[in-house]
Order: C-alpha cells, then structure tokens, then sequence
C-alpha cells in the first residue's frame, strides 16, 4: 500500500494551485483594490510553479487508482 506521502506528492501540481489560489484571493479580498497588480503578478509565479511541479514531477497513480499522473495528464495540465 503506497503511503500518503508518495501520493500527496503526484498531485503536487494540483495541491500547488489550490493552496495558492486560496491565498491570492485572500491577499486580494483584504488588500482591496491596491493589490491588484501584486495579486496578478504572484498567480503567474503561480501557475509557472505548478507547470514545473507537473513537468519534473513523478509518474504513477495514488488513491487507488483515482489519480493518475501520466504522460497525458502532464501533457493536459
């Protein structure tokens, strides 16, 4: 039985963006209107740290077979 950290690790992309967009609106709801390009600029740091999570990231499936990281899922991501 795989453990929960080789598991969380496959879906680190996924993880990355939801942690991450979670936080960028919360900087963006309390900060107001003067975050707005800090708040843009850090979601594209964002979606380029996820898009290297997913690139070098390992293959496999975790949670039974519920998520799969192959080739293709990298490739849609």
């Amino acid at each position: 039985m795989p453990d929960l950290s080789s598991a969380l690790q496959l879906a680190a992309p996924e993880l990355t963006l939801a942690v991450g967009g979670l936080v960028l609106l919360m900087l963006g709801a309390f900060a107001g209107e003067k975050s707005t390009r800090l708040v843009s600029g850090l979601s594209v740091l964002l979606l380029l740290a996820a898009t290297a999570l997913a690139v070098v990231g390992p293959l496999g499936s975790a949670f039974n077979g519920a998520y799969v990281a192959d080739p293709l899922a990298v490739f849609g991501k």
